[in-house]
């Protein structure tokens, strides 16, 4: 299989976007790759890897060329793990106010509401003061968006896909919480990413099954 590089992915782009949207998802490649460049994976790859496969899934298998999904997902976890749309740990509100700056100022405000939206809050004692309840917060705001739930169903599709084989505990932990939490949002999804959830559904579905076989080995 041909390495997937910078050049390929932005030339799976020609012919379903305007040289302007290009521009604008090319961007936001290089802030998600620059964000995540000292970080890797459990599996010790570079972490930049996953955003990029979450936006190939989007792509060629649900042939879902849509630039806030994209955009949004290239950087749905660089507020989380960086300082570069604030500090989600000092003030969960004020990483809001900048975040939103921020992300409006170069991708609008419809995919600064997906990045925010899939930035999982952390315990700041000012408004946030349990994992739980950060938690809860953070489930019931990707309910409340279609554009994200389907960011967020990619994101669990590909993380089960890339969960390391050696570690039973956390692979049983991700099973209960896909199906307890995010296979119930599908039904959440209307409109034109209605068919796509139900879609990543089945794919999750495959992959859970996979992962209960290795349980059992």
């Amino acid at each position: 299989m041909k390495k997937e590089t910078r050049t390929t992915f932005i030339e799976r782009l020609k012919n379903h976007f305007s040289q302007s949207d290009i521009q604008l998802i090319e961007y936001a490649y290089d802030l998600s790759k620059s964000a995540h460049r000292t970080q890797n994976r459990d599996s010790g790859e570079q972490y930049f890897e996953h955003p990029r496969a979450g936006c190939l899934i989007l792509m060629d298998e649900l042939g879902l060329y849509d630039r806030n999904l994209l955009i949004g997902f290239l950087l749905h976890d660089v507020g989380e793990d960086t300082a570069l749309l604030g500090n989600v740990t000092k003030s969960y509100d004020e990483f809001i106010t900048t975040a939103q700056f921020r992300i409006g100022l170069s991708f609008g405000p419809e995919i600064a509401d997906i990045v925010i939206r899939l930035t999982k809050p952390s315990v700041d004692n000012v408004r946030f003061y349990s994992k739980s309840e950060a938690f809860d917060y953070y489930i019931s705001e990707l309910k409340k968006s279609p554009a994200t739930i389907i960011d967020k169903l990619t994101d669990r599709l590909h993380n089960l896909r890339s969960l390391p084989g050696n570690q039973k505990a956390k692979i049983q932990r991700q099973i209960d919480e896909t199906e307890s939490v995010y296979i119930p949002m599908i039904d959440l999804v209307t409109g034109d990413y209605a068919p796509y959830a139900k879609i990543l559904e089945q794919k999750i579905q495959v992959e859970l099954s996979k992962l209960k076989t290795s349980l059992l080995s």
